[in-house]
């Protein structure tokens, strides 16, 4: 059972504790009063971070928990034991798993235990953002020193772990009847927020230092028939291959960085679908330079940057006057069940402007628009989906037409222009791959579209 913890925030509750604590009467408004204030305040923030907190998870079934204290907010909580509430025999297993946790310093975990009337043993293991903190293995008595079927005594970890993915996985392993858990008790306090750098360079010159938690990484203009898509920690001076990269958008550094903007150059400029019509196409996100790819799973899809060898990225559209239209590749048809994309036959509502088209569906009464690339709350990049949004706001978003063109080039250093190494690729050999009613031709690097 998923547990979506709802509460009053921790900073709530401690601002109610300091405000009994702090009390300024009977002073006249001055400077010296004004820099008291600063100082409480300030005072007030570093006691926030440091004063502990204890959540506790008491289990209730084989699969639920109830959550108590201060814990933070959006946290998810999930319990599942293989017997029966939170008993654990020879071989069972109890795991409580938590997400959600970023930014939060662990100082204590506590498992309560008992035992059987005279055995009972396990293996206990606690992993904080995949790393193991704990181990425990052994029998009730070596544990505690004798056996006891009456009451519950904690056993665990201290010490100081600052979670950046926020995730604690806390498993009971019995290997002899029995081990009984009560409850699961953490003790936390708020990470002091650590900040970095970031120097973005373009080639040579800097352009830009960004300082924080999360900065956001700016889209740079195009330079030369170079299109600015990503970041790179390696510059390359020109390339055939997109280096390792992040894109635009929020950023959380983990040091101190420097970023060189990635450029890509196509030699065919990209044509796209400007009267609306039944066909073959790219769904695309031009500032990006990335298009929808595959098939959905798990209620997304995936994304990748344009590559007009990679027939996953060819989508047949078929539309129904100028304002629906319907979406298939190879392996079916790419629909909508409420707010998640599905392997369905669903009709898509369009947008269509210029050389802009959008698919969208209303749930709700609200429009959710099938968005080539998604990012979480932190900027990392999760796939492509439905995201609520005016279809009108998505003036990168297009229709690519499949024309021939020639093997794109990356590079650091757009002002040095495009030269000759590294972008002619020799191909000699004919592939054809089948697409609904066509066939992909490659031959000698150029692309053909041909009805079967």
């Amino acid at each position: 059972m998923c547990k979506r913890a709802r509460s009053f925030s921790k900073k709530k509750l401690q601002i109610v504790f300091f405000s009994s604590k702090f009390k300024i009467s009977n002073l006249k408004f001055t400077k010296n009063v004004v820099l008291l204030s600063c100082q409480l305040c300030a005072c007030m923030k570093l006691l926030l971070i440091l004063l502990s907190s204890v959540m506790t998870f008491t289990v209730e079934t084989k699969s639920s928990v109830k959550v108590e204290g201060t814990f933070p907010y959006g946290m998810d909580a999930n319990y599942a034991c293989t017997y029966q509430k939170g008993d654990v025999r020879e071989g069972d297993t109890a795991t409580l798993t938590l997400s959600r946790l970023e930014g939060i310093q662990l100082e204590k975990i506590q498992v309560y235990l008992r035992s059987n009337k005279s055995s009972g043993a396990g293996v206990i293991t606690m992993t904080a953002d995949g790393q193991q903190l704990y181990r425990k293995e052994g029998t009730y008595q070596e544990w505690f020193g004798a056996y006891d079927n009456t009451n519950y005594q904690p056993i665990g970890w201290t010490g100081k772990k600052t979670l950046m993915e926020g995730t604690l996985e806390i498993q009971v392993v019995g290997t002899t009847n029995s081990l009984h858990i009560e409850k699961y008790e953490i003790t936390y306090s708020q990470a002091e927020i650590q900040t970095y750098t970031v120097r973005l360079m373009k080639g040579d010159e800097e352009i830009q230092q960004l300082t924080g938690e999360t900065v956001e990484l700016p889209q740079l203009n195009d330079e030369n028939n170079w299109h600015h898509i990503a970041w790179t920690e390696t510059p390359v001076h020109q390339q055939s291959t997109c280096p390792e990269n992040v894109m635009p958008g929020v950023y959380k550094p983990t040091q101190n960085v420097t970023l060189y903007a990635v450029y890509i150059y196509h030699p065919t400029i990209p044509e796209y679908m400007t009267e609306v019509q039944s066909g073959v196409y790219l769904y695309v996100h031009s500032a990006y330079s990335v298009a929808l790819t595959g098939s959905p799973q798990n209620g997304i899809m995936e994304s990748a940057l344009i590559d007009m060898d990679d027939a996953n990225q060819y989508y047949e559209i078929d539309f129904v006057g100028t304002d629906t239209a319907f979406i298939r590749n190879e392996e079916g048809y790419i629909g909508y069940s409420g707010k998640q994309v599905a392997a369905i036959q669903t009709p898509w509502q369009v947008y269509h402007s210029g050389d802009i088209t959008v698919f969208y569906t209303m749930y709700n009464n609200e429009p959710y628009v099938l968005w080539p690339y998604l990012t979480d709350g932190h900027g990392d990049y999760i796939g492509a989906g439905l995201v609520a949004a005016n279809p009108s706001s998505a003036s990168h978003v297009h229709l690519q037409i499949p024309v021939t063109s020639e093997e794109p080039a990356y590079t650091c250093y757009p002002q040095y222009g495009l030269g000759i190494e590294n972008v002619e690729i020799e191909r000699t050999n004919e592939c054809i791959i089948p697409f609904s009613v066509y066939n992909l031709i490659i031959k000698d690097g150029k692309k053909y579209l041909r009805l079967r």
